[in-house]
């Protein structure tokens, strides 16, 4: 009976620590601070990671990987890496992840993906301000266009050079 109540609080808080991950997948350490955050002791949480762990039910590798498939196309590496740190994964591991699986060529494809689709959107929106105020005073049309997307992109974290070189690219290629 004695060993039976030992158990419980470790059992109950595995037992938080799958429901918190039933919701989505976490990183060791945004569950040790959820745990923690729950009102579960230091070593409670350590002893419970670790055997989660030991279970494979939580992997930093694999949930860097995933995050890194859901947000490479809309997120440049420097935002990605910035999330995975704040996730509280290693620097080494996430720059070895990052590395593998997100090179940086591949940034300045789906920077130049992301581009364009928010050229056309932003184009749409030039041509019905310039229908709708014909009266008032518009930028040209290349300035808007390059200040937008510029600083869309520039939001989303990829580095002023990519831009510039997307930028031309996009500019160039739609005749403008």
């Amino acid at each position: 009976m004695m060993n039976r109540n030992q158990d419980s609080p470790k059992k109950s808080v595995i037992g938080a620590a799958l429901n918190f991950l039933s919701r989505r997948q976490l990183s060791a350490s945004q569950l040790a601070g959820k745990l923690e955050a729950k009102g579960y002791s230091a070593e409670e949480s350590a002893e419970a990671l670790r055997k989660l762990e030991e279970w494979k039910y939580i992997d930093d590798r694999q949930y860097a990987l995933s995050y890194i498939k859901s947000k490479e196309t809309r997120f440049s590496r420097t935002r990605i890496c910035i999330e995975l740190q704040k996730a509280g994964l290693d620097d080494r591991m996430i720059s070895r992840v990052m590395d593998e699986y997100f090179p940086e060529q591949q940034e300045v494809q789906n920077c130049l993906l992301l581009g364009r689709k928010m050229f056309e959107q932003e184009y749409r929106k030039y041509q019905k301000k310039s229908l709708n105020d014909q009266n008032r005073s518009i930028p040209p049309k290349e300035l808007y266009l390059r200040k937008k997307v510029g600083d869309k992109l520039l939001a989303k974290g990829y580095q002023l050079d990519i831009v510039k070189k997307v930028l031309g690219e996009i500019i160039i290629f739609d005749n403008l």
